[in-house]
């Protein structure tokens, strides 16, 4: 059966830069010092070596920004990598030639498919070798071209003497466009490039020496030597299992700002090299924060690499991702391991290896949980305390840790109410101890009751402070009634009723009963209002209606009702009749009593029998303190209050608006203590 190697390429990934292939190269020389480390254990003293030779196009070096000379590196050319592994023996040799290879799949996973990557991205490939056969040194040179017989020998190995050594050369020339680089780079940038990839075989006792060297200038940067000029400490290796399948993680700390391209974070690897990144910012975000050491305060970056016979088996031909069996990620009771099942047991072995690190960013992140919540947002106290593992970034702004802590409680809120429905389905007649199933109710709760009054506490705190800067407000010439409306407008919003309005306004500053109303109108005539049969275009500030029973019973509702007025500040004239305030609310009440007093939906209501209570908020002066006193009303100790019942038949209260403040601040002290609130 033939084979046509241009269609193999077209199926291929395309091949944007110079690493893959390059990577593909360096891979197989290093497995190539590894076969011949382990098929020659009496070679004491040999030690691997991989020089990448990298020739640049002429004049498309860097320019040095400050000194605006030339400086070494370029767009690549070509590749020439050399090794001191086993070489093309005959058995490696017929690999080679032969698709879909599996020669070195046992011992280091591979596909058979990254020799292809070279076809792709260079023109012209050819390789001289150096091996062992029988002890005696033979020399074969080959090219591999997109030919179907792929590789050409023109002539049969040939016998070298012995001085020359076991060398293999591979010659990847005349780069295509669309794999070389765009921008000048340097031998630094191909350095760390390669330091990134192969950093588990670098971690190894008898890793090989990588370098990489300038055609022509021979300049040189060892890859092992800017490993150890970065590395703190030694390698960490841990071993686990998920499912019965075996894995280890490889982890570096590395010094930070050492090398320009950052090391970081934990991959996927396979065949003993990097595949993909681990996405564990869910179950470890404490690694997008900068690494430190707690003791020398040293920052790092962390590096480690997953590897396993289980990722062997699943990478994908490009050696670019590792392709989870879809089977593992629908059934639960499946054999195989899911991705979720490997990264939720790898997540905890990171914490294990960064233990000290991670500890002391989680503190900080839950420090700045604990500043918000103190500051900004006391009703996620309980919430906060009933989830410890709670973590965000110490650097968080403050709509980030809101928005957080928002989306957070909302998940849990559902959960613990599922959990609270679970519990009351409980059959209570069969339990033992209904005292623990009451305790355990109370515990789910708890955290979610907190919440909700904490956050009702919290806004009325605004608020409170909200009265307290209309307090500061001062009356100006141009508008004597500003002030009146400002305050007016904070409790209540003006030329509006309850069927406008709703539940957004702060009827409770003046007293938390009128937040139980069945009909309000703000500033509207009492022609205009639904619960009254009347001509009249007088407007009370406030007329608070509530209805006690049944409201859509065919008998008449008992009721009661809340007269609200606000007197501009600075008034200091209530003499007369035209002046009495007293006099302005008996008159509203005598036009109520006239009209026809209903509910909305029409049901009579006895006007005989309905209580009315009449709040007046304004500056008690000595004028209106004597109509007080007219009116046998009693005042308070401090003089900002009188109250009482009177003559007229209703039950009167006025206050300035400093008591009014006051009894809000104390009322709200008591509602913020009962949420746990400082």
């Amino acid at each position: 059966m033939k084979f046509n190697i241009e269609g193999k390429l077209r199926k291929m990934p395309a091949v944007k830069n110079y690493r893959l292939p390059l990577f593909e190269a360096v891979s197989n020389s290093i497995q190539s010092i590894q076969l011949r480390q382990k098929n020659n254990p009496n070679e004491k003293d040999f030690s691997g070596k991989v020089s990448v030779y990298v020739k640049f196009k002429p004049g498309t070096g860097n320019l040095s920004k400050s000194e605006g000379i030339a400086a070494d590196g370029g767009i690549i050319d070509s590749f020439r990598i050399v090794d001191n592994g086993e070489g093309f023996t005959d058995e490696n040799f017929v690999s080679f030639d032969t698709m879909d290879t599996l020669l070195k799949q046992a011992e280091f996973a591979c596909k058979g498919e990254g020799r292809f990557l070279w076809l792709k991205s260079f023109k012209d490939i050819r390789i001289q070798s150096v091996f062992k056969k029988r002890n005696e040194l033979l020399e074969r040179n080959f090219t591999f071209d997109k030919s179907e017989s792929l590789v050409h020998e023109k002539e049969k190995p040939k016998a070298v003497p012995p001085t020359k050594g076991m060398e293999t050369t591979v010659f990847l020339s005349g780069i295509v466009d669309a794999v070389a680089n765009k921008k000048p780079i340097e031998l630094n940038d191909i350095a760390e490039a390669l330091l990134s990839h192969f950093l588990l075989d670098l971690l190894t006792e008898n890793a090989p020496e990588i370098s990489v060297i300038e055609e022509g200038t021979n300049s040189k940067v060892v890859v092992n030597d800017k490993l150890k000029d970065c590395v703190i400490g030694s390698t960490m290796e841990n071993e686990f299992e998920v499912k019965g399948f075996p894995f280890k993680l490889t982890g570096q700390k590395i010094k930070d700002g050492v090398v320009r391209s950052k090391l970081e974070g934990v991959h996927w690897s396979a065949g003993k090299r990097i595949v993909e990144p681990v996405k564990l910012s869910d179950l470890v975000p404490e690694l997008s924060e900068q690494l430190s050491d707690p003791g020398s305060g040293e920052l790092f970056s962390y590096v480690a690499a997953v590897s396993s016979s289980f990722l062997d088996e699943n990478v994908d031909s490009s050696r670019t991702k590792i392709q989870f069996p879809k089977e593992s990620e629908k059934a639960e009771d499946t054999w195989l391991p899911s991705e979720k099942d490997i990264k939720e047991v790898l997540a905890s072995v990171v914490r294990t290896q960064l233990q000290d690190s991670l500890t002391e960013i989680r503190s900080r992140g839950k420090q700045r949980l604990v500043e918000y919540v103190e500051r900004e947002g006391p009703e996620f106290k309980g919430y906060l305390n009933a989830e410890p593992e709670l973590y965000i970034s110490p650097n968080a702004t403050l709509k980030q840790v809101r928005d957080y802590l928002t989306v957070k409680y909302a998940d849990f809120e559902v959960k613990r109410n599922h959990r609270v429905d679970e519990l009351l389905s409980v059959d209570w007649a069969n339990i033992e101890s209904p005292e623990e199933e009451i305790t355990k109710i109370q515990a789910e709760v708890s955290p979610v009751n907190h919440h909700c009054l904490a956050k009702f506490a919290s806004l009325r705190k605004f608020y409170v402070e909200m009265l307290g800067k209309v307090c500061e407000f001062k009356h100006t010439s141009d508008d004597e009634y500003q002030y009146e409306n400002a305050l007016h407008s904070l409790i209540y919003p003006m030329k509006k009723d309850s069927d406008d309005v709703g539940n957004d306004h702060n009827l409770w500053l003046i007293d938390d009963s009128l937040a139980f109303h069945h009909y309000v109108a703000s500033d509207l005539g009492l022609n205009d209002n639904k619960t009254l049969d009347s001509d009249s275009e007088e407007a009370p500030d406030l007329y608070v209606l509530n209805i006690f029973g049944d409201k859509d019973a065919a008998e008449e509702s008992l009721a009661e009702l809340v007269l609200v007025e606000f007197k501009r500040p600075g008034r200091k004239d209530y003499s007369g009749t035209d002046k009495d305030p007293f006099l302005q609310v008996v008159n509203y009440v005598r036009k109520i009593k006239e009209s026809s007093l209903q509910t909305k939906s029409g049901t009579r209501i006895s006007v005989k029998n309905c209580s009315i209570y009449y709040y007046l908020i304004a500056d008690i002066t000595p004028s209106l303190a004597d109509k007080c006193i007219a009116y046998n009303l009693d005042a308070n100790a401090r003089g900002d209050r009188y109250y009482g019942y009177n003559r007229v038949g209703m039950f009167i209260e006025v206050m300035t608006l400093d008591a009014l403040r006051r009894r809000a601040k104390e009322r709200h002290r008591a509602l913020w203590k009962a949420a746990g609130l400082r």
